[in-house]
């Protein structure tokens, strides 16, 4: 491709100006559209760098993306005849800049609304919260050349019906108003703005959504389309069951899902110029009859029994209980009216289905059920935190089947390699997860095709190409340079058929995800291929997808009856248990057979396994090696997807963070370690899910070697991709090093210096556990010991003065300081057998550590203090006492000095906490128990001697924190605080030593 200098661009453009101006009535009078982009707005582009042909770029990055779309008399919905892109920097994606529509240079531009609303709507209908920024296309342009008319589409006021025809209300919002004379007189403006170079460097991105602008105010596109598809649902429902008392909550959540399916799937057909407009032709013949003798409900019966003949699949299946039911025409005027493209603001022509999918993962959360006299829309579960169920960012989707199935393709050398790949979602929702999978095996297979096209054109061979792949491809473009690859609809069924599984514990979401899917088919498709493809090969467009997505418990098999009776179970009961067999004709037996999945991926539940009926959590505790203590549901999704994946396989999964260091995971990461090799390991921000705060990590699986590539975030960073290139840090890790270490920690934050310091530390060392016993603090109340709420609610066992003898002083975690310990006076506990939890006497009355739960400080601090008075405290502080058989030698004051040091602060920090994480940071009791204790030996006159100076230095300690704490005077306290400081650096001089540290760890351990 030629590169042109600015002045060399700006000769090219001035002849071509000179060009149009001297033939401008040839151009209006006998150029095409297809002309005027040929000859005018391609060269156009062409003289400022853009490579308007494509040649040099591979499919999937074109930066002039040349749109194909059947053309119609109403051309609302059609798509932009160009789609211009850059490669972003940061993630090596294609990143949206605008939309250009053509027109003939004999159409006024500037007040013909209709062309203007077509280019504008089709924009700002990519402006969805739920899609990759990189996708959303925020400038639009229509051209004619003669006049250049670009338009910010962020605001959807002028697509409103009140506007209709308004071009006024379009002008507000032009970026460029441009003429053919404005290419010479402002090319300095025209130049650094559109030029490639500097789009590239960022001459638009003032233009690019942020995040934060997507989450105010403004109506996004999806948004718009979730309400519309409550507030139809809830019209649909409350006209079913006027019209039938006797429907079940089941059945007319389940009729009115399949009916809301039935339409959006037809306005998509019509919106992507597939289908004629079905539902706004039912309204014409509805206005040229009597409104009382049509039922509207039977016309739309007939249509989707016509479209079944053709596309098959199960949206249009025949369905007894959801197809016996009666609508009121109101209601389905209502409703159609607004569907009408004029009377719409978002086309569906261009929400790619992987957004409409995201759409209906919020829908299928709520429920209807009957309520009184009418119906009413209710969360499916209590709280929506209890389903465990959040939307995945389509950022989040796509790198995880990237590090996954995108690895596995990387390896297929033809279609029949391809073919073999079983893809698995376990806990598929609405498809979010299967929808980019799919996408990724179709682009496989385009690039595939259209590399040997290559092969065949620069032979000439282009009619032997496409007969030997009539019945895979189809090849669209006139010249070599805008060819394009189309997959036969028999092959994309194919494709689907073969390689995509999926399996879900609510029906409503197995039949959403073969809706997606089914749409995801027909994406990019026209109607002149739909009907091609049917008559050539007497196959309906789309695939019955009964056996790909199944409904069932992907955790549960029918053994779970051995133990327990079916017919202790209802049949609502039953059917939330579910259970389904892996290895059965009705599971995936013939891929189980054969070894398993080769991927499996996806976003599973995260729920406490505390809310669970008992018998299944019984059945997963002898079912899941993973098991154990309180665990949560994701956890055992990820065994279940380690057991179904096959010896070569690879699996990414998103889930909540606890699996790196909770020790309630440390059997399932003993499981991950002892079978198999992770990938990548990603610690998210916070801010990951919307809505929500969720420490999260993106899990990687399948792994040649024992190398990981760990991407740390900070928890809140706000990020829209995942990359080397953005995170907040970078490292490699051998996950060999985490065997040996306590429950099996997945430590992602210790480099390799780090980790040896921690070895050197626990090497020949004693831990506390074998020096000291340890109780938590107090549970004063348990209502499983027989307190009543009253009780729980009004705190009977505390008070604010010493009512009885029973009461005695309790300690608040705040009293704990670092040696110090000093009770505040506000509250006094009742101690005594009647409490949940009262622990032995004696942790609160002999000499004693207490240990603060609640760390804090950067980097985080453990608060020991030391104590020989009668103090009770509850489980904000845990205690420490010495054990009897210990040699009296053994001061507890040595044993605080080690806990207090920088370096056992040092240790705890790198060896069990987060350290992304930044509040409510938490000691726990059993990592204290593993603190490894220097043994000294009281023989040896320097060991010795150290245990005895910490002791002194402990004292002194305790002396001036008790001044420090009692001081009237700033001055007092500050002259104290250097003292204590002296005394603090004094301490950690000595335990060095103890630890025979060398002074570049010394520095490693104070730069921390």
């Amino acid at each position: 491709m030629e590169i042109y200098s600015k002045s060399e661009s700006k000769n090219k453009i001035s002849k071509l100006v000179q060009k149009f101006e001297s033939g401008i009535i040839e151009y209006k009078s006998n150029y095409s559209e297809a002309d005027t982009e040929s000859y005018l707005i391609e060269l156009f582009f062409k003289y400022l760098n853009w490579d308007v042909s494509n040649e040099e770029l591979e499919p999937g990055r074109e930066v002039f993306k040349k749109q194909m779309t059947l053309k119609t008399k109403d051309e609302t919905n059609k798509k932009p005849d160009y789609h211009v892109r850059i490669p972003d920097k940061n993630t090596n994606q294609m990143k949206s800049c605008f939309f250009i529509e053509a027109k003939q240079a004999k159409y006024d531009l500037k007040t013909n609304a209709r062309y203007i609303k077509q280019v504008y709507k089709y924009a700002y209908s990519t402006l969805n919260a739920s899609e990759n920024p990189n996708n959303r296309v925020r400038l639009a342009v229509l051209t004619d050349f003669e006049e250049f008319r670009m338009f910010d589409c962020l605001d959807p006021t002028p697509l409103e019906k009140k506007y209709e025809d308004r071009f006024e209300a379009y002008n507000k919002h032009i970026v460029k108003d441009w003429t053919y004379k404005d290419y010479i007189n402002k090319f300095d403006e025209v130049w650094d703005f559109l030029e490639y170079n500097n789009v590239v460097n960022g001459s638009l991105d003032k233009w690019y959504l942020t995040e934060k602008q997507i989450a105010g105010n403004r109506i996004t596109p999806d948004k718009k389309f979730l309400d519309d598809l409550k507030r139809w649902r809830k019209d649909i429902a409350k006209s079913m069951f006027k019209n039938d008392k006797s429907l079940s909550d089941f059945q007319l959540t389940k009729a009115t899902l399949l009916f809301i399916n039935r339409i959006i799937f037809v306005k998509m057909l019509s919106d992507r110029v597939i289908e004629p407009d079905h539902l706004t032709n039912i309204l014409s013949n509805l206005s040229k009859s009597k409104k009382t003798e049509v039922k509207l409900y039977e016309l739309c019966k007939d249509i989707f029994k016509r479209l079944d003949h053709v596309y098959n699949g199960s949206v249009f299946d025949f369905d007894k209980d959801s197809d016996d039911i009666e609508i009121s025409n109101n209601v389905l005027i209502n409703i159609f009216e607004e569907l009408k493209p004029e009377n719409s603001i978002y086309t569906l022509a261009a929400m790619p289905v992987e957004i409409i999918g995201s759409v209906y993962e919020l829908f299928i959360a709520e429920q209807i059920i009957k309520k009184g006299a009418g119906i009413a829309l209710v969360p499916k579960y209590d709280e929506k935190k209890a389903s465990g169920v959040y939307y995945t960012p389509r950022y989040i989707v796509e790198y995880i089947v990237d590090n996954t199935l995108g690895k596995k393709l990387e390896e297929c050398k033809t279609p029949d390699d391809v073919a073999k790949i079983k893809v698995l979602d376990p806990a598929c929702g609405s498809g979010s997860f299967l929808i980019v999978a799919y996408q990724k095996l179709i682009d496989w297979y385009k690039k595939w095709y259209f590399d040997q096209l290559m092969k065949f054109t620069k032979k000439d061979n282009i009619n032997q190409f496409t007969n030997k792949n009539k019945n895979k491809v189809r090849v669209i473009g006139e010249k070599k340079d805008y060819y394009t690859i189309h997959l036969s609809h028999k092959l994309k069924s194919e494709i689907l058929t073969n390689n995509i599984f999926g399996v879900d514990l609510d029906p409503q979401a197995v039949m959403v995800t073969k809706f997606s899917l089914s749409m995801k088919a027909l994406e990019d498709s026209t109607h002149d291929e739909v009907i091609e493809d049917y008559d050539l090969f007497k196959f309906p467009t789309l695939p019955n997808l009964d056996n790909n997505i199944k409904w069932g418990n992907s955790l549960i098999g029918s053994d779970f009856y051995v133990e327990n009776k079916p017919s202790l179970f209802n049949e609502k009961e039953k059917t939330k248990i579910q259970v389904f067999d892996w290895d059965s004709k009705d599971g995936f037996q013939y891929i189980m057979k054969s070894g398993g999945f080769d991927v499996v991926i996806g976003n599973p539940p995260w729920v406490d396994l505390k809310g669970h009926p008992p018998e299944l959590t019984r059945y997963y505790f002898k079912k899941y090696d993973s098991t154990e203590n309180r665990i949560n549901l994701y956890a055992i999704f990820l065994e279940k997807g380690l057991r179904v994946l096959n010896e070569k396989g690879k699996l990414g999964i998103i889930i909540p963070n606890s699996i790196l260091y909770q020790s309630s995971y440390k059997n399932l990461r003993k499981f991950i370690l002892d079978n198999k090799n992770i990938a990548n390991i990603v610690r998210l921000p916070d801010n990951t899910f919307v809505g929500v705060k969720a420490e999260s990590v993106i899990i990687t699986i399948g792994n040649n070697d024992s190398l990981i590539d760990c991407i740390i975030y900070d928890r809140k960073s706000n990020i829209s991709n995942i990359s080397t290139k953005n995170c907040d840090d970078n490292k490699i890790i051998n996950q060999d090093q985490w065997i040996n270490n306590d429950f099996f920690v997945f430590d992602i934050f210790s480099d390799n210096q780090t980790i040896e310091i921690i070895k050197k530390i626990e090497k020949s060392k004693n831990e506390l556990l074998n020096l000291c016993d340890f109780t938590l603090g107090i549970t004063p109340y348990d209502k499983y010991k027989g307190h009543s709420e009253k009780q729980i609610i009004e705190r009977v066992f505390h008070a604010s003065t010493k009512k009885d003898k029973t009461f005695k002083t309790l300690l608040a975690g705040s009293d704990v300081k670092k040696y110090f310990v000093s009770w505040n006076g506000d509250e006094y506990i009742s101690y005594g057998p009647w409490l949940g939890a009262p622990r032995e006497k004696r942790f609160f009355t002999q000499p004693r550590i207490l240990i603060r739960q609640i760390i804090s400080g950067n980097p985080p601090s453990i608060y020991a203090g030391y104590s020989e008075e009668e103090l009770y405290n509850t489980q904000t502080i845990f205690n420490l006492v010495l054990k009897q058989n210990l040699s009296p030698d053994i001061n507890l004051k040595f044993i605080l000095s080690i806990i207090n040091s920088k370096l056992m602060n040092f240790y705890h920090l790198n060896k069990f906490l987060d350290q992304s994480k930044n509040l409510f940071q938490k000691i726990l009791i059993q990592n204290a128990k593993k603190f490894p204790i220097p043994s000294i030996d009281f023989n040896n006159k320097s060991e010795k001697q150290k245990h005895d100076k910490l002791v002194q230095l402990v004292e002194q300690m305790l002396e001036n924190q008790e001044y420090f704490y009692s001081s009237r005077t700033e001055d007092d306290k500050k002259i104290y605080k250097k003292i204590i400081d002296g005394l603090d650096k004094q301490i950690d001089e000595i335990v060095y030593k103890l630890y025979d540290l060398t002074e570049e760890e010394i520095r490693i351990v104070e730069g921390n």
